[in-house]
């Protein structure tokens, strides 16, 4: 019985931990010439975007340019002497998770033995957020470069939680840049 129950918790937290895993998608063009990538600007922004700059907004931007920076890029304020430009959006969606419990009680020392047995419902809703970060060839204005990660959204994070799960985010998309 001790064993039984060993390999259930084992099998949870298995696959609770998987379930955690961002996912993480890219597609690019292999046509284009990621090795001439230098000099980086921000994409310019929408109206619909405001003028100012979310916390989220300030984080992303941080991230990317860290993780650039870190890879030898130079962020430049002119989008027109830039060897590409940076574009980025977050969507946030409620999820809905059911999971069916079947139970099974009783005293069953024969085949003929007392048993209930019964079905338990439960909805569970959730919000997974999806970053999008995109790189344009300033040119020809067209997206040479797309990622995007998607997660889970956390409740209750700290402002330094926040800021450590978007840098992974960022991390985990640009890794995949070509090189």
């Amino acid at each position: 019985m001790m064993l039984r129950s060993l390999f259930f918790v084992f099998v949870f937290t298995t696959l609770h931990g998987c379930a955690i895993q961002p996912q993480v998608e890219v597609d690019y063009d292999t046509a284009f010439a990621f090795n001439t990538l230098q000099k980086y600007a921000w994409a310019p922004k929408g109206d619909e975007d405001g003028q100012f700059l979310s916390l989220f907004g300030q984080r992303v931007e941080r991230a990317i340019t860290d993780n650039l920076t870190a890879d030898g890029k130079q962020h430049i304020d002119s989008a027109e002497a830039a060897d590409f430009l940076i574009a980025y959006h977050l969507s946030v969606e409620k999820q809905l998770k059911v999971d069916s419990y079947y139970t099974h009680w009783g005293y069953r020392p024969f085949w003929w033995g007392a048993t209930f047995s019964g079905t338990q419902t439960r909805v569970r809703e959730y919000k997974t957020g999806t970053l999008v970060i995109d790189l344009i060839d300033p040119r020809t204005n067209t997206v040479f470069f797309s990622g995007s990660v998607e997660s889970k959204v956390k409740k209750n994070l700290s402002p330094q939680e926040r800021e450590v799960r978007i840098r992974e985010a960022v991390g985990t998309i640009l890794a995949r840049l070509p090189k």
